[in-house]
C-alpha cells in the first residue's frame, strides 16, 4: 500500500503503522432505549484494520506491507505510528459469581458489540458508556448484569411475561399468583458475565467478555469489579 507520507516527514524504513477507519451502523434500529444516543454521546466509533511496515521511504511517499490485517484495508483509511498496546492479564473464572449484590461502584451499559452485533457471548467485543474519564483503567473487570423485566428491548415480549400479577391468570397462564406487585426494580438482578477492559476513552470502553452464562444483549448493564 502506497502511504502520503515519506522520508522528507520523517518516515523511516523499518516503521510500523496501524491502519484505523470510523464506522458507522447502517442499520438504524435500536435494540434498547436510548442506544444510538448514548452511542452518540459516547464518540465516533473507530475500527482497527490492520498494521503495515514501510518497506521504501520516498520523499513525500512510503510504500508500505500489511503485516497483520484484522479486514480489508481500503483508500482513505486512516494511517497512525504503531504503539504497542498493553495486553492485560486474564484472570480464572472460578470466583465468578452469578449472585454478587450490587458494590456500589459506577454503572454503565452495554451499548453495542463489535461491528453493532446485538447479541454477543464469550470473547466477543463490547463498548460501554464509561471511560478513562470516570476512572475506568485498562486491565479493569466489568461485571455484567441485567434486570429482568425492563421492557427496554426491541424483540417483542408479552408484557409482565417474568412476573405474575395479583390474582386471576396473569402473564403466567395461571401458574400461581402473589400477593405483592413485583417488577423489575424490586427482583434480584441477573449476574450474566463479565469482561476485561481492553482500551479506554474519555466515556467509553472496549471490552472483552471473558465470561458469559448467556447471551448478552445491548441494554444490559456493567460495574466495576
Amino acid at each position: 500500500m502506497y502511504v502520503n507520507k515519506g522520508s522528507g516527514q520523517g518516515v523511516k524504513v523499518g516503521d510500523e503503522f496501524y491502519v484505523v477507519r470510523p464506522i458507522t451502523d447502517t442499520i438504524k434500529i435500536d435494540w434498547t432505549k436510548w442506544q444510538s444516543a448514548i452511542l452518540h454521546k459516547m464518540g465516533a466509533v473507530w475500527e482497527d484494520e490492520g498494521r503495515v511496515k514501510v518497506i521504501v521511504a520516498r520523499p513525500d511517499v512510503s510504500i508500505a506491507q500489511v503485516e497483520h490485517s484484522c479486514d480489508y484495508l481500503q483508500r482513505g483509511d486512516i494511517v497512525l505510528p504503531f504503539v504497542e498496546r498493553p495486553a492485560p492479564p486474564l484472570k480464572a473464572e472460578d470466583n465468578f459469581d452469578r449472585f454478587a449484590v450490587p458494590n456500589g461502584k459506577p454503572l454503565a451499559m452495554v451499548i453495542t458489540g463489535k461491528k453493532f452485533q446485538q447479541q454477543v457471548g464469550n470473547n466477543d467485543i463490547i463498548y460501554v458508556n464509561l471511560g478513562n474519564d470516570q476512572g475506568v483503567k485498562v486491565g479493569q473487570y466489568f461485571r455484567i448484569f441485567r434486570y429482568q423485566g425492563t421492557q427496554h428491548e426491541t424483540a417483542y415480549e408479552t408484557p409482565r411475561t417474568a412476573f405474575d400479577i395479583e390474582g386471576g391468570l396473569g402473564p403466567t397462564y395461571g401458574f400461581g399468583a402473589v400477593p405483592k406487585k413485583w417488577n423489575w426494580s424490586n427482583v434480584p438482578r441477573e449476574v450474566v458475565g463479565e469482561g476485561i477492559v481492553l482500551r479506554t476513552g474519555p466515556s467509553a470502553s472496549t471490552v472483552l467478555i471473558t465470561f458469559s452464562l448467556r447471551e448478552i444483549f445491548p441494554g444490559d448493564y456493567v460495574e466495576t469489579e
